[in-house]
């Protein structure tokens, strides 16, 4: 499974694609282990390429359409990172 992701940290606006090996994928798997493989894998000393490696700030999209930020600790969701402060 390839999964997208925008390398948005330190301002480098760049397109990784990260390959998650067919043997650590299964149908069903909860979203947090997907996007713990796609951090896993998207590093460069397992998936070695000419753009750096994802980290916090980063946006992993995934094959359903919905985006989630890479935190300091944990993942959010988009929508809860775009929502506006209520007053």
């Amino acid at each position: 499974m390839v999964i997208k992701v925008l390398l948005l940290a330190f301002n480098t606006n760049k397109i990784r694609l990260v390959d998650i090996p067919d043997v650590q994928y299964r149908p069903g798997m909860e979203i947090e282990e997907i996007l713990e493989l796609a951090f896993y894998h998207g590093q460069n000393d397992w998936q070695p390429m000419k753009v750096r490696s994802v980290s916090e700030g980063d946006i992993v999209i995934l094959p359903t359409g919905e985006m989630w930020m890479c935190q300091a600790f944990g993942w959010s969701s988009v929508d809860e990172v775009n929502e506006p402060a209520v007053r």
